[in-house]
């Protein structure tokens, strides 16, 4: 394991060294190790624990890496999994698509049980659907009572499974702006969802949503959330 050995003087100008011991991997962070004020950086158990935690580093290193490749993959799939849903032919197809403001309440982290005050709220205008695929885009807001908000615009597209009910999926990406217990690593994240809705008579809907949110694997901290919503969509 590579080390080394940085010099300073004090302030009676006499030369101190001290052992850098690193990891294998990129450094993260550091950490002064002082075991005690008299003793050299040669000290045995000092040494051996100042080499150990850097190989936990390393190990550690190894690990956030691997669940950012897995992360990674994960936003890549979702991807594809939408673009693949856009081949799918409508069952029945609704004669007159229209605009729709929803209104949703959720939990933050769903499949995370160490978040405190997970609520989180959310705005979103979904424009009538575009294009021969039928894709509808949307904008929003979501801001949650551990104070993260997360800005974002993406694409989704419905598959009417009978008269009333319809499931949606949808791919986008925004800013998201960290809380107190939720840090995703980067300002900019990718969102894949799946929603599953009743359509009224009236065209409004009630649906549950469930959102994955990763960047990606754009930094090299890429933790993830999983938010569910309770949404109410008005038709406009």
């Amino acid at each position: 394991m590579p080390r080394k050995k940085p010099g300073f003087k004090n302030k009676d100008g006499i030369e101190l060294a001290g052992m850098l011991e690193l990891p294998e991997s990129n450094v993260l962070s550091y950490a002064l190790f002082a075991h005690c004020f008299t003793c050299t950086k040669d000290n045995i158990a000092a040494s051996r624990i100042s080499r150990s935690l850097a190989a936990r580093s390393s190990s550690g290193n190894r690990r956030v890496r691997r669940t950012n490749s897995m992360k990674m993959t994960y936003t890549i799939r979702s991807l594809l999994v939408f673009l693949a849903c856009l081949t799918v032919p409508q069952m029945a197809a609704a004669e007159d698509e229209n605009r729709y403001l929803s209104l949703a309440a959720g939990h933050v982290a769903v499949l995370d049980d160490n978040i405190s005050d997970p609520l989180v709220y959310k705005l979103e205008y979904r424009f009538r659907p575009k294009t021969k695929w039928q894709l509808a885009p949307s904008i929003g807001i979501a801001r949650s009572e551990n104070d993260a908000s997360f800005v974002f615009a993406d694409l989704a597209r419905d598959f009417y499974l009978s008269e009333h009910w319809v499931m949606t999926a949808s791919f986008g990406l925004g800013t998201f702006d960290d809380g107190r217990d939720v840090k995703l690593g980067n300002d900019l994240e990718f969102r894949s969802g799946l929603r599953i809705g009743y359509q009224f008579r009236n065209d409004m809907r009630l649906a549950l949503e469930f959102f994955h949110l990763s960047n990606g694997g754009l930094s090299d901290r890429n933790p993830g959330t999983e938010p569910m919503f309770l949404s109410l969509f008005f038709s406009l």
